[in-house]
C-alpha cells in the first residue's frame, strides 16, 4: 500500500512536466506538417543576356491583398500579419581567369526593411526580412548594381516565413520563380569550362530549369 502511494504520484508528477515541457516547445516549421505551399513570380528589368558594368538590375514582388497562390490547393490564400526572409544572391559563374573575390555588385533597398549584405565564395548576397509594414500588399523592390565583368547567375529565394510581433515560425513554404521565358540556360551550357578548370553544375542547370535562377553576362 505505501509502494503505491509513492509511486502514483510520482507518475503522476512526471506526466505533468512532460506536457509542460511539450506546451513550451518553440517549432520551428518544420517539425509540424506544411499548411501552405506558395508559389509567386519574380519580375526582373531590365531583363536581357548582357549587360554592362554599372547596369542596374530590379527584382520587384507584388503580391496584391496578401493573398499568395498556394500550390496545393491551387488557389490564393489570404496570409496575413507575415514577415519573409528573402535572399537575393549573385554569383559568378564563369570569367577568365576566374577571379571569384568579389563582391560583384551593390544592392539599392527601400526604406523600412531589415538587411544585411555579404560576399564569399564566388558569391555576393543581401538578406532581407519585408512584410510586416501597414501595407495592404506584399511589395518589395531590390536594385541589383553590377559592379564586375563575367557570367553571374541571379537567384532570388525564401528562408523562412514567421509571424509579425510574436516572430514564431510559420508551418508555411514560400517559394519564388523568374518570370521569364528563358532563363538563357543554353548560353551557360556552351561556355568553354575547360578553359578554367571548371565544368557544368548540374544544381545550376536544375534551378536555371525551376526559373529560380537566371543567367546574364556582364561587359
Amino acid at each position: 500500500m505505501s509502494y503505491r502511494k509513492i509511486v502514483v504520484p510520482l507518475i503522476l508528477l512526471f506526466g505533468i512536466i512532460n506536457l509542460k515541457l511539450q506546451c513550451n516547445k518553440d517549432y520551428d516549421g518544420t517539425t509540424l506538417p506544411i499548411k501552405y505551399t506558395f508559389k509567386e513570380n519574380v519580375i526582373i528589368t531590365p531583363y536581357n543576356l548582357n549587360y554592362v558594368v554599372g547596369d542596374t538590375v530590379w527584382l520587384n514582388i507584388n503580391i496584391p491583398n496578401k493573398k499568395i497562390f498556394d500550390q496545393t490547393t491551387n488557389t490564393r490564400v489570404f496570409f496575413d500579419s507575415a514577415s519573409f526572409s528573402v535572399i537575393a544572391q549573385v554569383d559568378l559563374l564563369f570569367n577568365n581567369p576566374f577571379i571569384g573575390t568579389g563582391p560583384f555588385a551593390s544592392f539599392i533597398f527601400p526604406r523600412g526593411i531589415s538587411v544585411n549584405t555579404g560576399n564569399g565564395g564566388a558569391q555576393t548576397y543581401a538578406n532581407i526580412s519585408f512584410g510586416c509594414s501597414p501595407s495592404t500588399d506584399y511589395n518589395l523592390m531590390v536594385g541589383i548594381v553590377l559592379i564586375e565583368k563575367g557570367v553571374f547567375g541571379i537567384s532570388f529565394f525564401n528562408t523562412a516565413i514567421r509571424k509579425c510581433l510574436i516572430n514564431n515560425y510559420e508551418n508555411s513554404v514560400l517559394t519564388f520563380a523568374f518570370d521569364v521565358t528563358d532563363t538563357h540556360k543554353q548560353y551557360y551550357q556552351q561556355l568553354p569550362f575547360s578553359s578554367i578548370g571548371k565544368q557544368i553544375v548540374t544544381n545550376i542547370l536544375d534551378r536555371l530549369d525551376k526559373k529560380s535562377m537566371v543567367i546574364i553576362n556582364v561587359q
